[in-house]
């Protein structure tokens, strides 16, 4: 109940609470990090552990979430356990990116919106997705395919606008890019 409660807040960016016949509304913009197992014992999907539970039990695991707060949750990345091996291959194969340069293309980011529309990609509403994180006909026909391949609803696709149009925003291209949008898209795939 209390997962079901974070949809409201994170929508309307504030949280009603209403105590002995009084209700005071209080901001509560914020920004959701969740993490969670693949299944109750956290083995599930793994190439080197083991998974005990049945399906059933990974079943009843994930019917915690339910389908509109999964909706709501734009980039999600699986983490697989670190093992020597694959540490050592992250390591050679992954270019790091500091903490400085993070910082310059999240300040690029945050003004282009602030400039373009006067708040943050994510606190657009609906109507205005469109107006500010327009696709070029190829990458509206891809995102078509993506939520058709997908199961995408309204919601997400909207979110993969959104997600695309900060990618396009921090990487300092005026106009959402395919690579930009394909990133958004593969950010949101249920893995």
């Amino acid at each position: 109940s209390v997962l079901q409660m974070l949809r409201v807040p994170l929508e309307q960016h504030n949280i009603t609470l209403c105590r002995a016949g009084r209700s005071t509304v209080y901001p509560a913009d914020f920004q959701l990090l969740l993490a969670t197992n693949p299944c109750p014992c956290g083995n599930f999907g793994s190439k080197d552990k083991i998974c005990l539970c049945s399906m059933r039990s990974v079943e009843q695991y994930w019917k915690k979430f339910s389908g509109p707060l999964l909706d709501r949750i734009d980039i999600r990345i699986p983490v697989e356990s670190v093992t020597a091996s694959n540490h050592i291959s992250l390591n050679v194969n992954e270019t790091a990116i500091s903490s400085a340069q993070l910082r310059i293309g999240i300040a690029r980011a945050i003004r282009a919106q602030k400039t373009r529309q006067g708040k943050y990609n994510s606190h657009l509403y609906p109507e205005e997705v469109n107006l500010y994180c327009g696709l070029s006909a190829e990458c509206s026909q891809f995102l078509e395919k993506a939520a058709f391949d997908q199961g995408l609803s309204a919601r997400a696709v909207s979110s993969c606008k959104k997600l695309a149009r900060t990618i396009a925003d921090i990487e300092g291209h005026g106009d959402i890019e395919f690579k930009d949008l394909q990133e958004a898209v593969e950010y949101r795939k249920n893995e």
